[in-house]
């Protein structure tokens, strides 16, 4: 277990935390509501290095992207064809945001997979 905290140290060390400590999305965000999810995200997001900014940003344009969608889709109700096209489009982008998050051990099912870098002192 020590070998194995070293090592994690010893590479968020190389990497760097700055980026997420400085709110950095290397400007790849193109709106302010890509923006609110990457500020959120950095938010709950524990540990976060400078290599996890850009699947982060990602994430960011995915919650972003379903959202509008979201709105589309609402406003176009009556017209099942166009509806359809953007629910498809919705889909990809929920399923291309799951294997991030799976990634990253925030589900249910891949939660038991993260590693904690620290022991409890419990007395």
């Amino acid at each position: 277990m020590e070998d194995k905290l070293q090592e994690l140290q010893e590479f968020h060390s190389a990497i760097g935390f700055d980026l997420a400590e400085k709110r950095n999305d290397l400007e790849l965000l193109a709106s302010k509501e890509e923006r609110r999810y990457f500020l959120w995200l950095i938010k709950t997001i524990p540990n976060i290095t400078n290599v996890d900014i850009i699947p982060i940003t990602t994430m960011a344009m995915l919650l972003a992207t379903i959202s509008k969608l979201n709105a589309y889709m609402a406003q176009c109700e009556n017209n099942v064809e166009l509806y359809l096209k953007l629910l498809v489009k919705r889909n990809e982008s929920i399923t291309k945001l799951d294997m991030i998050m799976k990634s990253y051990g925030l589900t249910n099912t891949t939660k038991d997979k993260i590693f904690i870098a620290y022991e409890s002192d419990e007395g």
